[in-house]
């Protein structure tokens, strides 16, 4: 999924893929490019996972990969996770902070998501100035968020940032 124009990052109703209810489900990525969120997946109503996503290119995007619950009766945990090129074009929206991968949810839905593991995503954000680049943002009370064998380039020094109650949470970096 390719945007026509490159948005400008001002609503999160601007999503290039969304993917709900999945469970025990393999699921391919190949290409998110130009949203303000590049993919999303939905627990809304129901959940997703148990299921395996193997991720291409996610660029350009404020936000590459949006793990999120709309819902106090959704879910969205246990989900293996493939590779992952999160980049930035130089110059895109260079003023606005961006992060490769967020962890979140909306007031009053669930909010702990369990057990996401990465393996060898890439992470290319372009921190310039000010703004902030930094692979994980995860705003939930969930356990077990691990990436391993990530890489970080032109990115801020954090590799994660946790602001709920996140716990049991492992970045190991190349």
């Amino acid at each position: 999924m390719i945007r026509q124009a490159l948005s400008d990052w001002s609503s999160e109703a601007d999503i290039g893929i969304t993917v709900r209810h999945v469970d025990a489900d393999q699921i391919e990525l190949r290409r998110a490019e130009g949203f303000t969120i590049g993919m999303r997946t939905l627990g809304d109503g129901r959940g997703v996972e148990d299921s395996t996503f193997t991720l291409g290119r996610i660029v350009n995007n404020r936000i590459g990969l949006d793990i999120w619950c709309a819902t106090a009766t959704a879910w969205n945990t246990s989900i293996r996770y493939y590779g992952g090129h999160f980049a930035q074009a130089t110059g895109v929206n260079a003023a606005q902070d961006r992060f490769g991968v967020r962890l979140g949810n909306e007031v009053g839905a669930c909010f702990h998501h369990n057990r996401h593991a990465f393996d060898a995503p890439n992470f290319e954000l372009r921190q310039a100035g000010s703004n902030i680049a930094i692979p994980f943002l995860n705003q939930t009370s969930g356990s077990a968020i691990i990436a391993r064998n990530m890489r970080m380039e032109a990115c801020s020094p954090l590799a994660a940032r946790h602001t709920a109650g996140a716990q049991d949470c492992e970045c190991d970096i190349a």
